[in-house]
């Protein structure tokens, strides 16, 4: 029997597949437990991959009830990922919520069971499925854009106890990762994270869901600082537990050190599987502003633009070495951080130091200059360079930036003889 793989099913494959089951009702299960293809799937398996429009979900139940009834021990069996068939009707952009509940109905103790992809010797064929190192069925449903309905089926349920709810919930994946983390990063519904966070509070959890960090020290408002997040979802998180504004990872970077370290990609559905409006997605200035704002309340804004990560380096570093043309993202950090413009890394360098040498658009060079003095330009790193030595290792410059290096060796000259 050929089963629908990942591309597209349709009804004829459904009917297909019934008649074929109905037909051979006295067979024996041996074919149900024979593996197949070089991830070792089940026809199980195959039949839970399959991209099933939502037309063709009552068919496919069907298919999935006639082998349970055949071979029950089906659910037990694993991939070469160590993907039970729980696992993978939940690598789905469109999880049948049913199905999903049938299946914990079967088996309920599989809702917190991980998967275990790392594996070394078969490096090639796990292409693809290092991200679930460990992951539970919920984990993995996070990474998908999950609704409301899909967690409730794990968390939610009658045929689940709530001890078992807590476990899946609760268990961390092999990074270390709670499936709210995965959740936020993958830019999930705010309906779906502000779920998670309730049935966390219900079910008791030890701790706040969002002062939980991973194996890098990263929270979940860590995962809000990337680009794709809704302007709502990064509010709710920064505004329900404040204090994490203030949590570093194991670099020792601040939440916005990741807004301002991260790239935006040209459109809004690189970190989710759904269609996201771009006009909702959180800008890097929108962020900024939310954080510096929630540090007045609890501490102060200049106390945030002045902490230093392990490389000694404060946000306006970090700023300007991203940045390249965030014009407003800088003038954001100078208008709220004081005299920031002199700090000096664990190498010595300023931020303009960094600007130069990362290739900041030459307006933010001009800023830096504007808001410190022509006497930045005479700040040495520990190699005893000035911006302008940075300033001339730019290759093949444009228009614009020979102009600026013009300007920052008219400049730094006047300020040595001014100094004369």
């Amino acid at each position: 029997m050929k089963v629908c793989g990942s591309k597209k099913s349709t009804d004829d494959d459904w009917n297909r597949i019934l008649r074929y089951l109905h037909d051979n009702r006295k067979k024996s299960t041996a074919s149900m437990k024979e593996k197949h293809g070089s991830y070792d799937h089940t026809l199980l398996h195959f039949v839970l991959r399959a991209v099933v429009s939502r037309e063709f979900w009552e068919k496919r139940q069907e298919v999935v009830r006639i082998f349970l009834e055949r071979y029950p021990d089906a659910l037990e069996e694993r991939d070469i990922a160590q993907y039970l068939p729980l696992h993978m009707v939940c690598a789905s952009k469109d999880i049948d919520p049913d199905l999903l509940r049938l299946l914990i109905s079967k088996a309920p103790e599989h809702i917190y069971a991980r998967c275990n992809s790392k594996n070394d010797d078969f490096a090639d064929v796990l292409d693809g499925y290092e991200d679930e190192f460990r992951s539970n069925p919920l984990h993995i449903a996070c990474e998908w854009n999950p609704t409301v309905e899909v967690i409730s089926a794990f968390t939610d349920n009658t045929e689940v106890r709530d001890e078992l709810s807590y476990k899946c919930l609760t268990k961390e994946d092999g990074h270390l990762n709670l499936p709210l983390h995965i959740a936020v990063d993958k830019a999930a519904d705010l309906h779906a994270i502000k779920f998670l966070v309730r049935e966390w509070k219900r079910l008791g959890g030890k701790k706040h869901c969002f002062d939980y960090q991973n194996c890098n020290g990263y929270t979940p408002l860590h995962y809000a600082c990337f680009h794709g997040v809704s302007l709502e979802t990064f509010q709710f998180l920064v505004k329900k537990r404040r204090g994490t504004i203030w949590l570093v990872d194991n670099d020792g970077d601040l939440p916005i050190n990741f807004v301002l370290s991260d790239k935006p990609s040209n459109n809004g559905s690189d970190k989710t599987t759904g269609e996201r409006c771009l006009s909702s997605i959180a800008t890097k200035a929108e962020k900024i502003k939310i954080l510096l704002e929630a540090a007045e309340e609890t501490d102060s804004a200049n106390h945030m633009l002045n902490m230093r990560n392990k490389k000694g380096e404060t946000p306006l570093h970090v700023a300007c070495t991203f940045c390249e043309s965030w014009i407003d993202t800088v003038q954001l950090l100078l208008d709220k951080g004081g005299n920031l413009c002199k700090a000096r890394d664990n190498n010595g360098n300023t931020p303009l130091h960094l600007a130069l040498y990362y290739g900041i658009t030459p307006h933010i060079v001009y800023q830096l200059i504007t808001k410190e003095g022509c006497s930045i330009l005479l700040e040495e790193n520990n190699e005893g360079k000035v911006p302008e030595d940075i300033a001339m290792l730019i290759q093949k410059p444009t228009p614009r930036q020979t102009r600026m290096i013009q300007f920052i060796s008219e400049k730094t000259e006047e300020q040595r003889y001014a100094e004369i």
